[in-house]
Protein backbone atom coordinates (compact mmCIF):
# COMPACT_ATOMS: atom_id res chain seq x y z
CA UNK A 1 0.00 0.00 0.00
CA UNK A 2 1.29 3.68 -0.60
CA UNK A 3 0.76 6.88 0.94
CA UNK A 4 2.40 10.11 0.13
CA UNK A 5 3.92 7.95 -3.19
CA UNK A 6 5.93 5.68 0.23
CA UNK A 7 5.77 2.19 0.29
CA UNK A 8 5.57 -0.15 3.56
CA UNK A 9 9.58 -0.62 2.52
CA UNK A 10 10.98 2.26 1.49
CA UNK A 11 9.68 5.08 3.85
CA UNK A 12 11.62 7.76 2.70
CA UNK A 13 9.96 8.62 -1.24
CA UNK A 14 11.76 11.15 -3.95
CA UNK A 15 13.68 13.26 -0.68
CA UNK A 16 17.09 14.76 -0.51
CA UNK A 17 18.55 13.23 3.38
CA UNK A 18 21.82 13.50 4.96
CA UNK A 19 22.75 10.36 5.93
CA UNK A 20 24.92 10.86 8.42
CA UNK A 21 24.53 9.96 12.38
CA UNK A 22 23.24 13.50 13.16
CA UNK A 23 20.13 12.90 11.51
CA UNK A 24 18.00 10.19 13.02
CA UNK A 25 15.36 8.94 11.49
CA UNK A 26 12.65 6.20 13.28
CA UNK A 27 10.83 3.61 11.16
CA UNK A 28 7.34 4.82 11.67
CA UNK A 29 7.91 8.77 9.99
CA UNK A 30 6.65 9.13 6.24
CA UNK A 31 8.90 11.88 4.61
CA UNK A 32 8.24 12.49 0.53
CA UNK A 33 9.67 15.39 -1.66
CA UNK A 34 11.72 16.83 1.15
CA UNK A 35 15.15 18.26 1.55
CA UNK A 36 17.15 17.96 4.72
CA UNK A 37 20.80 18.85 5.31
CA UNK A 38 21.56 18.91 9.13
CA UNK A 39 21.08 17.21 11.61
CA UNK A 40 17.99 16.52 14.39
CA UNK A 41 15.40 14.03 14.98
CA UNK A 42 12.37 12.83 12.95
CA UNK A 43 10.05 10.44 15.09
CA UNK A 44 6.77 9.29 14.45
CA UNK A 45 5.92 12.12 11.94
CA UNK A 46 4.81 12.12 7.97
CA UNK A 47 6.68 15.24 6.52
CA UNK A 48 5.75 16.43 2.96
CA UNK A 49 7.58 18.81 0.32
CA UNK A 50 9.49 19.81 3.74
CA UNK A 51 13.04 21.74 3.46
CA UNK A 52 15.31 22.69 6.21
CA UNK A 53 19.06 22.53 7.34
CA UNK A 54 18.06 20.84 10.91
CA UNK A 55 14.96 19.13 12.38
CA UNK A 56 13.37 17.79 15.82
CA UNK A 57 9.87 16.67 15.38
CA UNK A 58 7.80 14.17 17.27
CA UNK A 59 4.09 13.01 16.47
CA UNK A 60 3.83 15.29 13.85
CA UNK A 61 2.69 16.30 10.59
CA UNK A 62 5.02 18.84 8.60
CA UNK A 63 3.29 19.86 4.95
CA UNK A 64 5.05 22.51 2.65
CA UNK A 65 7.63 24.18 4.80
CA UNK A 66 11.00 25.92 4.24
CA UNK A 67 13.39 27.16 6.81
CA UNK A 68 16.21 26.87 8.30
CA UNK A 69 15.49 24.91 11.34
CA UNK A 70 11.91 23.52 12.21
CA UNK A 71 11.71 22.19 16.11
CA UNK A 72 7.78 21.06 16.42
CA UNK A 73 5.97 20.19 20.03
CA UNK A 74 4.81 16.98 19.95
CA UNK A 75 1.68 16.49 18.52
CA UNK A 76 1.66 19.80 16.68
CA UNK A 77 0.62 20.37 12.73
CA UNK A 78 2.42 22.60 10.68
CA UNK A 79 1.84 23.68 6.73
CA UNK A 80 2.87 26.52 4.30
CA UNK A 81 4.94 27.92 6.21
CA UNK A 82 8.45 29.75 3.84
CA UNK A 83 10.70 32.03 6.10
CA UNK A 84 14.44 32.24 6.28
CA UNK A 85 14.40 32.09 9.96
CA UNK A 86 14.30 29.38 12.69
CA UNK A 87 10.24 28.30 13.83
Amino acid sequence: MLFFNVSNTNRKSDSIINDSDNLIIDNSSVISSCEINGNGNIKNSVLVNVHCHDIDVDNCILMNITANKITCKNNSICYNIATTDNI
